[in-house]
């Protein structure tokens, strides 16, 4: 489960979500909700991006590399 819990606008606004997974074997998938389950396929490490916009301003987007053993 990815989710973008922790992630607040300080004037109450809502968030939209926009997640990319990369797996190793180089297909994106796109998501836009706020937590999604992954799909593993068979894959072992995924490249995991998410940008956070209230509407008016967009995150810088935030990485992260997951490895599942």
């Amino acid at each position: 489960l990815l989710s973008s819990f922790g992630s607040m606008d300080p004037e109450g606004n809502p968030l939209s979500y926009f997640w990319t997974v990369t797996g190793s074997d180089g297909i994106t998938v796109n998501y836009t909700s706020s937590s999604f389950m992954v799909s593993l396929n068979g894959q072992t490490s995924f490249l995991v991006t998410l940008v956070v916009s209230d509407g008016e301003l967009v995150s810088d987007p935030a990485e992260t590399f997951v490895e599942i053993p």
